[in-house]
Order: structure tokens, then sequence, then C-alpha cells
């Protein structure tokens, strides 16, 4: 299993000093662990939150839907990767409101 830690580092990397809740840090981390600290650091999430648009940054997890070239938002590829879109949209809720999923 990768190490948490690794992800950590690369997010602290490309975010800088970007002051952030533990909920807003936990959503990125789970998006970095799920698709690459790489990813994360190469979207618009990093330069957003250092503009201090939280908002932004955190709705932002919502354009990682993808897999295999696949829309997993969409109804028709629900049944093959719906999960990541289910986990996208907890992790920006969580990002958003802090509210942790249950």
């Amino acid at each position: 299993m990768r190490d948490m830690r690794e992800f950590e580092g690369s997010l602290k990397k490309c975010m800088g000093d970007v002051e952030l809740f533990q909920h807003e840090y936990d959503a990125y981390v789970d998006l970095a662990y799920n698709v690459g600290g790489a990813a994360v650091c190469k979207s618009s999430i990093p330069r957003k939150l250092q503009a201090e648009q939280y908002e932004a940054a955190c709705r932002t997890i919502l354009d990682f839907r993808k897999a295999q070239g696949r829309d997993c938002s969409l109804p028709e590829n629900r049944r093959i990767c719906g999960g990541i879109w289910t986990r996208r949209q907890e992790m920006a809720h969580l990002c958003l409101t802090g509210e942790y999923p249950s």
C-alpha cells in the first residue's frame, strides 16, 4: 500500500505555504492518493489556492472524473466507474463544508 506521506510531500511542494483547514487538506491528499500528486500539482488547484480561491479549488476536485477515458459522472458509465464519481463528490463536499463522509 502506498504511503500517504508521499502524497502529502508532493502537495506541500506545489502548494507552498498555503494555509488550509484540516478537512481541505484531507480532501486534497485523498485526491492525490487516487490520481497522483503530479496530476493534482499540474491542475489549477495550487494556483487557485495561492490566489485564495478556496471554493473554486475545492470544486476543481470534480474535474477529476475520468477513468480509462470514460467520464464517470455520466449515467451510462456509473456501472463501470461510478465509484470514482461518488468519491470525487464526497471529497469536494468535504473540502467545501468540512463534513466527512459517513
